[in-house]
């Protein structure tokens, strides 16, 4: 006999169920034409490896929702974060899966509504010894590193850092900044020496290190950094399109968190360290809301 998961016991309530119902008849099976996905290399999210398929948790949700979205004919096309960033703003018609939610993207992108992903509290990744020798306590002020002359930092193309973001704008030194257009390249600068500092989701390491002879990089907490997870949704462009696709895409995210496939994709990218947390967030950020329920904005 299959164990149940009671993890979250809640049920759905009659609510959700009558949005559902909503959603459903707001589209049907028939053919509605082609959806691109678009991903860039971003482990773990998004692996991509030279001669093989995308892999990655990312990957594992977007053929999720496939199944609870029909009618589409659903493709996934690679870019770099910044010319993905400039497809939807132009209005294509693609989608962005886990993509941060900031005041400037909200402007030109449209999101859906309910999280499709956590992001780790983000930090700054550097050699050992730059650790050592910058931040002993393990702690530093994002304002402070960037003040320094003598650091180079890092960061990827198209990149949103949150609520460090307007930090970054305002403090940086361009001609200190090196521009990567992948995860990979932008560790690669760190482990060569040719970066010495970069803003990272941890996720990203202990994978990322595997691939460099296991040459070791310290992750430093930023002071200014909010020490909580943060929810990453499914972006578009901002036209009448998207705002059909993401109905759609709410709808089979209703039903991935519901029978707990979300949370068995998410949960197995967390490290031991950071699984009670993760879990914790999960149910406040994502689990509850649906299962309480918030109903979903038109």
């Amino acid at each position: 006999m299959t164990k149940r998961n009671t993890l979250f016991p809640k049920a759905m309530s009659g609510l959700v169920l009558a949005i559902l119902l909503v959603l459903c008849t707001s589209g049907n099976a028939k053919a509605l034409g082609d959806l691109t996905w678009y991903y860039f290399n971003f482990p773990p999210m998004f692996i991509v490896e030279q001669g093989q398929p995308p892999k990655g948790f990312g990957i594992q949700i977007m053929e999720a929702l496939w199944t609870d979205m029909p009618g589409y004919n659903h493709r996934m096309e690679e870019l770099s974060p910044d010319i993905m960033m400039e497809k939807l703003a132009a209005g294509e018609h693609g989608l962005a899966l886990g993509m941060l939610r900031s005041d400037m993207r909200e402007q030109v992108m449209a999101f859906n509504q309910i999280p499709c992903r956590l992001s780790s509290p983000t930090m700054i990744a550097m050699l050992e010894d730059e650790a050592r020798s910058v931040a002993p306590s393990g702690f530093i002020s994002l304002k402070a590193i960037l003040s320094n002359t003598h650091l180079k930092y890092a960061e990827i193309k198209g990149m949103s850092y949150g609520q460090l973001q307007p930090i970054l704008d305002e403090h940086r030194n361009l001609e200190k900044t090196q521009i990567f257009t992948s995860s990979p390249s932008l560790v690669a600068a760190l482990i060569s020496g040719e970066a010495d500092w970069a803003i990272v989701d941890p996720l990203v390491i202990p994978y990322l290190q595997k691939q460099f002879n296991g040459t070791k990089l310290s992750l430093v907490k930023i002071k200014e950094n909010p020490d909580s997870f943060a929810p990453g949704y499914i972006a578009g462009p901002k036209n009448d399109w998207a705002k059909q696709v993401l109905k759609h895409a709410d709808m089979a995210l209703l039903t991935l968190i519901q029978n707990q496939h979300l949370y068995s994709i998410l949960k197995e990218s967390v490290p031991a360290q950071l699984k009670n947390r993760f879990q914790n967030a999960y149910k406040r950020q994502i689990n509850d809301p649906v299962m309480e329920p918030l109903p979903l904005k038109d």
